[in-house]
């Protein structure tokens, strides 16, 4: 069982889910995606829209949560009625098309406010923030990388730039201005 134990945040995504319990833990996200059976081969498995042969079993026992509440922070649920995921070919084209698979994007505004990855910025349609109307982002201003879905902490890129839109300050790493960075590192408690 994992030491720190977080709740999931309504409306959270599982794989952002999974990120801050490697965050609180201060484990690399990669090796908790392993060892949860959820990375094989550097390929992920399916936490956007999963099939039926998910199991959440091990997660469960790792974080105390019960697997239909595990089960709930992915889109299986919530866009449609489960029996449509049931066949192959309705599942696959939706996942492949309608989700953002090997991406991630963010509302900074909603990150500066409650430190977490929504499910519903999982879907490519959705490009604007429905609470703060703006764009998604999809990318870190400063070093122009994609947000990648598997990083080590929730609101931060993998190049550690903070955002001085968010938080008043200059990356530390390169003293460069990161006004307009869509990842932001959360400051200390």
């Amino acid at each position: 069982m994992l030491l720190l134990r977080p709740n999931p945040f309504h409306e959270e995504s599982l794989r952002g889910f999974i990120v801050r319990c490697s965050e609180a833990n201060n484990l690399d996200s990669n090796f908790l995606f392993r060892f949860l059976g959820l990375q094989k081969y550097n390929k992920f498995v399916n936490l956007l829209i999963p099939d039926k042969s998910l199991d959440l079993t091990q997660m469960s026992e790792l974080t105390g949560k019960a697997p239909q509440t595990l089960k709930a922070l992915t889109l299986y649920n919530q866009l449609f009625e489960e029996r449509l995921f049931e066949n192959e070919f309705t599942r696959f084209p939706i996942w492949r098309y309608g989700t953002c698979i090997q991406r991630q994007r963010v509302c900074p505004e909603c990150l500066r406010v409650d430190p977490h990855h929504k499910n519903i910025w999982e879907l490519s349609l959705v490009t604007v923030c429905s609470i703060h109307k703006c764009m998604l982002l999809d990318r870190c201003d400063s070093c122009g990388q994609r947000i990648n879905p598997y990083r080590d902490r929730i609101c931060r890129c993998k190049c550690t730039h903070r955002s001085k839109r968010m938080l008043g300050k200059d990356c530390r790493s390169c003293n460069g201005n990161t006004a307009n960075t869509a990842i932001h590192e959360t400051p200390p408690l």
